[in-house]
C-alpha cells in the first residue's frame, strides 16, 4: 500500500507561496488512478512530489515504511516517475535499460528479455541503437520499458500519452496494464486529453485551486 497524507510543497525552488496544501490518496497494489484539475492546480508537482524528486511536507509511506527510512534513489525506483519528455541516461538503448541495475548492484536482463520487453511497447531497434536519435514518442516508450524492467510499486505517468499517436497509445496502456495485474503495480497518472482509456477502473482524485 502506498500513503500520501497532506502532502503540501511550494514547489522548487522554494518562493515562500504554497501550491499544494494538503492533497491526500492512499492506492492499494494493482489500482489506477488519474489525478485531474485545472492547468496550474500542481498535479505534475504533486507527482514530482510523490517520487521524491520535490521538497514536500506531510507522510509519503510505502508498505509502512516512510520515504524517510529509503534512500532516495531507492525510493526512486519503488515510486518511478516518468514525463511526457524523459532524457535517455545513456549512449545506447541497452545501457539505458540495464545501467539501472548496475548502479544498484543487481544482476541485468539478458539481452532476449531486453528486447521482448522493448517489444511490448513497439520499439524494435537494435540494443546498440543511439538515444540521440529517438523521438519524443520512442523515447517515452523506452521509459516505460525500462520502468516494467524495474517492475515498481507505484508508476507515475505525467502525461506520458503526449507524445503518442493513438496506436502506440493504446499498446503502452495495454501494456501498463499487465505490469499492474501481474506486479502488482499501482499506476497514477496525469492526463490532460482523454487518450487514458482502459477497461481496468481507474479512480480519479481532482485537485482544486481551493487546496493550493
Amino acid at each position: 500500500m502506498f500513503v500520501a497524507e497532506s502532502i503540501r510543497s511550494n514547489g522548487f525552488p522554494d518562493n515562500g507561496k504554497p501550491i499544494l496544501n494538503g492533497i491526500s490518496l492512499t492506492i492499494r497494489s494493482g489500482e489506477w488512478w488519474q489525478i485531474v484539475g485545472e492547468s496550474g492546480v500542481g498535479k505534475t508537482l504533486f507527482l514530482r512530489c510523490l517520487a521524491g524528486l520535490i521538497p514536500s511536507q506531510g507522510k509519503l509511506l510505502l508498505h509502512n515504511r516512510s520515504i524517510t527510512d529509503y534512500p532516495l534513489p531507492e525510493w526512486r525506483r519503488h515510486v518511478l516517475f516518468i514525463g511526457s519528455k524523459p532524457i535517455p541516461f545513456a549512449d545506447t538503448i541497452q545501457d539505458t535499460m540495464t545501467l539501472p541495475f548496475h548502479w544498484r548492484h543487481l544482476s541485468a536482463p539478458d539481452n532476449d528479455h531486453l528486447r521482448r520487453t522493448l517489444h511490448s511497447v513497439g520499439l524494435t531497434f537494435a540494443m546498440d541503437y543511439s538515444t540521440k536519435s529517438l523521438s519524443d514518442g520512442e523515447r517515452v516508450r523506452l521509459a516505460i520499458a525500462s520502468a516494467i524492467l524495474l517492475a515498481p510499486d507505484i508508476l507515475l505517468l505525467d502525461e506520458s500519452l503526449a507524445p503518442l499517436d493513438r496506436s502506440n497509445a493504446d499498446l503502452v496502456i495495454s501494456t501498463i496494464l499487465s505490469l499492474s495485474t501481474q506486479q502488482g503495480t499501482g499506476i497514477i497518472w496525469v492526463d490532460h486529453g482523454d487518450r487514458l482509456t482502459s477497461d481496468h477502473p481507474i479512480s480519479k482524485l481532482e485537485i482544486k485551486k481551493n487546496e493550493r
